[in-house]
C-alpha cells in the first residue's frame, strides 16, 4: 500500500513538470512515467508514454528537413536582397525550432523506446503485438557502420531483443524458433539473468527434456554470480527439470 502511493505520488510530480522546455528532460520525464505506470500494470498507459517519445522524434526529424529546406531559401532571400521574403521566411523557422531539439535523440535511445513498447505488450501477453515491434521497429532499423559494428543500437540492446522474442515464439509455440534466437542471445552474454530460461522451457516443450537440463546446468554455472536472487530462481528450474527426467 506504501508504495503504491509513493507510484501515485511520483506520477503527480510528473506531471506537474512534463510541459519542460528541454527535450533531454522531457523524454526523462516520459521514460519514467512510463516504467512507474508499468510498475502499477497500468500497461496501455505505459506504451503510450513510450511511444510519445518515439512521435516527439519523429516530429524533430520532420522539423529538421523542413527547417534545412527553409534555411537555403533563407539565404537565397538575403543573397538577392529580397527581405520581405526573408522574414517570411524566418517567421515560417520559428515554430520549428521546439521540435528540432527532439531530432538529436541519440538513435540507440529511441531503439530502447521500441524495446520497452515490446517488452510492455508481453506484459498484456500480446505476442503477437510485442513480436511486431520487435521485427518491424527493431530489427528492421538495426543498422552497422562499415566495420559491421552495430551504428543505432547497443549489444546490449540486440541481446535484449533476441530475449524478447525468443519468449515470444515459445509463447506462441514456435519452439525452434524460440531456441534460435535464445541461443544467439546466450552467446551475446550467457551471464545476463534468464537468458537460458525460454530456450531450456522451448526444447522441454519440444520433447528434448535431457537438452533442456544441460541448458539449465549452464545456467547454473554462468548467469548471474552477482545476484543470488536470480541464482536460487535458476536452480530451482534446473532441479525441477532434472526432476522432470529421473
Amino acid at each position: 500500500e506504501e508504495r503504491e502511493k509513493n507510484r501515485q505520488k511520483a506520477l503527480a510530480e510528473l506531471e506537474r513538470v512534463s510541459d519542460s522546455d528541454t527535450a533531454e528532460t522531457r523524454v526523462q520525464i516520459l521514460v519514467t512515467k512510463g516504467e512507474v505506470l508499468r510498475d502499477m500494470g497500468r500497461h496501455a498507459e505505459a506504451i503510450e508514454a513510450f511511444e510519445e517519445i518515439i512521435k516527439l522524434n519523429e516530429e524533430g526529424i520532420e522539423a529538421k528537413a523542413e527547417g534545412d529546406a527553409l534555411f537555403q531559401q533563407l539565404d537565397e532571400a538575403m543573397a538577392d536582397g529580397r527581405e520581405d521574403d526573408a522574414d517570411a521566411i524566418a517567421d515560417k523557422m520559428e515554430p520549428l525550432l521546439a521540435k528540432l531539439q527532439f531530432a538529436k535523440l541519440q538513435e540507440h535511445a529511441v531503439m530502447g523506446m521500441h524495446l520497452a513498447i515490446a517488452e510492455t505488450r508481453e506484459n498484456l501477453q500480446d505476442w503477437d503485438g510485442a513480436l511486431d515491434v520487435y521485427k518491424w521497429k527493431a530489427m528492421a532499423v538495426f543498422e552497422y557502420d562499415s566495420n559491421d559494428c552495430p551504428r543505432n543500437f547497443t549489444a546490449a540492446q540486440q541481446r535484449r531483443m533476441f530475449m524478447g522474442m525468443s519468449r515470444c515464439l515459445y509463447h506462441k509455440e514456435d519452439y525452434d524458433g524460440s531456441i534460435q534466437l535464445g541461443e544467439e542471445a546466450i552467446q551475446m552474454n550467457r551471464h545476463f539473468p534468464q537468458v537460458h530460461k525460454y530456450v531450456a522451457l522451448s526444447q522441454k516443450a519440444n520433447g528434448d527434456k535431457e537438452a533442456a537440463v544441460q541448458t539449465m546446468a549452464r545456467a547454473v554455472h554462468y548467469e548471474t554470480p552477482w545476484d543470488d536472487a536470480n541464482k536460487k530462481n535458476v536452480l530451482d528450474i534446473y532441479e525441477n527439470m532434472k526432476n522432470d527426467i529421473e
